[in-house]
């Protein structure tokens, strides 16, 4: 039976930008440790991406957070560079607010 790791929202602005957390930048090592046994086992590996728009401030969130991060496409919003390599658009879940709409329902 495989099993599904996921990684959740190790972007550049939660890591180093705009909300840069030690703790995260503290569990680097030991997510790419764990990437790899997974992906050595033969299981998948997937990525979520907090993803905002332009108007980040005025939504909900903004206004309750008002501090603008992981706008898509910029490079705040990208996976850290040390997981980079990991990720391809077949195993990303962009979510436009908590939670995505893309990952599976059982």
């Amino acid at each position: 039976m495989k099993k599904i790791l996921l990684v959740i929202d190790m972007q550049k602005d939660f890591v180093t930008g705009a909300l840069a957390n030690k703790e995260a930048q503290k569990i680097i090592g030991n997510i790419q440790k764990k990437i790899g046994e997974y992906k050595k086992e033969g299981n998948l590996v997937f990525f979520t991406r907090d993803t905002h728009g332009e108007d980040y401030l005025n939504t909900q969130e903004g206004k309750l957070l008002p501090v603008v991060h992981c706008v898509k496409n910029s490079d705040g919003w990208q996976i850290i560079n040390e997981l980079a390599t990991e990720v391809s658009e077949m195993n990303v879940l962009d979510k436009p607010a908590f939670g995505s709409l893309a990952l599976p329902q059982w």
